[in-house]
């Protein structure tokens, strides 16, 4: 099979080589931006391989990629509507990070992530949101309140401007899969009422990362769907060592998605104080 070698699009391999799912989830966060600060001095972006697809199997990995998509939007309908987004996933590390939010607040390798993101007619997030990251005890290691058009980071007390943007379900898979779809496989797991999709993404040249003994060949992707169209379940990501052996390196799980009509009374005590 021929190849051939393309730029990295968007930072793709680099926020799965990190580990940190919450730069790749495409929610855009102050949470997320404070953590990639110390790392974008020092990362420069690897370039991928695209292998080129034999003729045969053109249909094939179109259909799959339709699949994807067809997913997404399906839960987009559901969820990216008049009301509030409410996102609770869980992030487990395999190797701890580097990398501080502020402070001296080091990134906890497993953690939670608790979003509410008001939406309005287009399915984008304008006007309102909070942000909390806590450890795997529940204490919230930050916090975010979105008010007149910034973030306000209560934790660090740091302010950063935002603008509109649709928040991404799917942690941006669908994305890289319209990248890569020449690599994409598929696996139904009926006990489990699931569908699974894996993406390969080889790098041009290994890296080495921290935490790692052995540097890294590329990243192995497996998103997970419910069947009846509800979303996404689960997101794996694994590190291709030199010998072709994969390694679990980072595992985010989708515990709560749903659009409510109004936020918790948490939320609205704490855009309530924001305001003030």
């Amino acid at each position: 099979m021929k190849k051939k070698i393309l730029p990295l699009a968007l930072g793709l391999v680099l926020f799965f080589t990190l580990g940190i799912i919450a730069l790749l989830a495409g929610l855009q966060r102050p949470v997320s931006a404070s953590v990639s600060e110390p790392l974008a001095e020092t990362v420069v972006l690897p370039t991928v391989i695209v292998p080129t697809i034999a003729p045969d199997k053109v249909e094939e990995a179109d259909k799959l990629l339709q699949e994807i998509q067809s997913q997404i939007e399906e839960a987009n309908k559901k969820y990216l509507k008049d009301g509030w987004l409410h996102i609770v996933y869980q992030t487990k590390n395999s190797v701890a990070s580097d990398g501080t939010i502020g402070n001296g607040i080091s990134i906890p390798q497993e953690y939670t992530m608790d979003d509410w993101y008001f939406l309005e007619d287009d399915g984008a997030m304008k006007t309102s949101a909070v942000s909390f990251m806590r450890d795997t005890a529940g204490n919230i290691v930050q916090y975010s309140v979105l008010y007149k058009g910034k973030w306000h980071n209560k934790t660090i007390n740091d302010i950063t401007d935002a603008s509109p943007f649709a928040p991404k379900i799917d942690f941006g898979f669908a994305n890289r899969a319209a990248e890569m779809s020449q690599s994409i496989s598929k696996q139904e797991l009926k006990t489990e009422n699931l569908v699974s999709y894996t993406l390969p993404i080889q790098l041009a040249a290994p890296i080495q990362l921290a935490g790692y003994d052995q540097p890294t060949q590329g990243t192995v992707e497996k998103a997970y769907f419910h069947a009846d169209g509800s979303g996404l379940f689960k997101l794996e990501t694994y590190m291709i060592l030199p010998d072709g052996n994969q390694v679990l390196d980072s595992v985010t799980t989708m515990l709560i998605l749903e659009n409510l009509e109004k936020p918790s009374e948490e939320i609205v005590k704490i855009l309530e104080e924001v305001q003030q």
